[in-house]
């Protein structure tokens, strides 16, 4: 390739596809998954009385905090058939500091009595506040067994709307500021599943609104902001995996563009690794990296709700599902990547190479492009 004669500036860019050549093995962790508490049980419990509980994630750093939760009730069906969603308020310190559930807090495990319940994935669609959505730890459990090749749901759950008494009892929490932008004439509220953050590298603000636009294009609900770059040597044999309540990267790609989403942790067992609660792309079957990530800080953001900052880390896993429920994670070797490698040398002096480690071959084009854009 190269620039018109008029321009003081030549670029050499080649790909090369690294076929079988894998990264070093993360280590994979067997521990046991622990209790879930059932959808059933939890109506029963709502029978007796209020139920509370605990949930996990991260705002700072890699360090799993806690917030209260109150279980205000059980939409059958909520998030497709046979797919309840459980509707909790997050309350607590960090909630206060946050102004509400954010991006990138999807996945974040919530327990009562010990025994998980789901796992955070719907916010309400005009406001920020602290009353969410969890998807029901069934589902999440069935992303662990799931076989290859299954194909997706044909379930919708971008938006889930509550109307009649649990509508009313989410109203009267969130006051009349929220309660005014989220009423409907009918007097339901309307839930969203929860953008994804995505950290973006390497590129200018101006080509970073084009990444948004190519998502907002392609009906994925995420968050693009410029982040730091992580390179494929960031792979590591030892990288921790991390805890429930904990980051949980999404990576397309390492190196100049490093592109990640981010979210948190739910379950760590049996090799495995399910978070997000809901799905990145709804691909299906695919192919992604799990990597670790470090939070900087929740930003404010007016245009959309609050979101998690973050660096992302080292590779330690494969993505092989985007389901309905979540993404789920196979511990074992890394995936292996597409190179993206240019060169640029300018008539003037000073010259650049540089490399992008594509994971996701859907998404090579796209990268690819970027890629040599971003070096120029």
């Amino acid at each position: 390739m190269s620039i018109s004669p008029r321009q003081p500036l030549v670029v050499l860019a080649t790909l090369a596809l690294l076929a079988g050549v894998l990264a070093p093995t993360a280590t994979a962790q067997s521990a046991d998954c622990g209790p879930i508490m059932t959808t059933r049980t939890l109506r029963t419990l709502l029978g007796q009385g209020p139920v509370t509980g605990e949930g996990l994630t991260v705002v700072q750093g890699s360090t799993v905090v806690s917030f209260d939760v109150e279980v205000l009730g059980v939409l059958t069906d909520g998030i497709g058939l046979g797919r309840d969603m459980i509707i909790v308020e997050a309350t607590g310190e960090i909630m206060d500091d946050a102004g509400g559930i954010w991006q990138g807090m999807s996945g974040s495990p919530v327990y009562v009595d010990g025994r998980l319940i789901g796992a955070v994935a719907f916010g309400m669609s005009a406001v920020s506040t602290g009353v969410g959505g969890l998807t029901a730890a069934e589902d999440l459990m069935d992303l662990l067994d799931l076989p290859d090749g299954e194909p997706r749901s044909a379930a919708d759950a971008d938006g889930v709307t509550v109307s009649g008494p649990l509508a009313k009892e989410i109203l009267s929490r969130v006051g009349e500021e929220a309660a005014a932008h989220t009423r409907s004439a009918d007097g339901s509220v309307r839930f969203s599943r929860l953008p994804l953050p995505v950290s973006v590298s390497g590129l200018t603000p101006e080509r970073l609104d084009h990444v948004q636009a190519r998502f907002d294009d392609d009906g994925l609900l995420a968050h693009a902001y410029l982040g730091s770059s992580t390179s494929l040597a960031g792979a590591s044999s030892t990288a921790d995996v991390p805890a429930p309540g904990g980051n949980l990267a999404v990576a397309n790609s390492l190196g100049d563009i490093t592109a990640a989403a981010i979210g948190t942790t739910t379950l760590a067992c049996e090799g495995r690794v399910v978070g997000f609660g809901h799905p990145f792309a709804y691909a299906g079957e695919t192919l992604s990296a799990a990597a670790t990530a470090d939070a900087i800080t929740i930003v404010p953001d007016p245009g959309f709700a609050p979101f998690k900052l973050a660096n992302v880390g080292a590779m330690f896993a494969t993505i092989d599902q985007d389901r309905l429920a979540g993404v789920r994670g196979t511990l074992g070797d890394i995936p292996a990547t597409i190179a993206v490698r240019s060169f640029v040398d300018h008539a003037e002096g000073g010259s650049r190479r540089g490399r992008t480690d594509v994971v996701n071959p859907r998404t090579l084009p796209d990268l690819a492009s970027f890629h040599t854009l971003a070096n120029i």
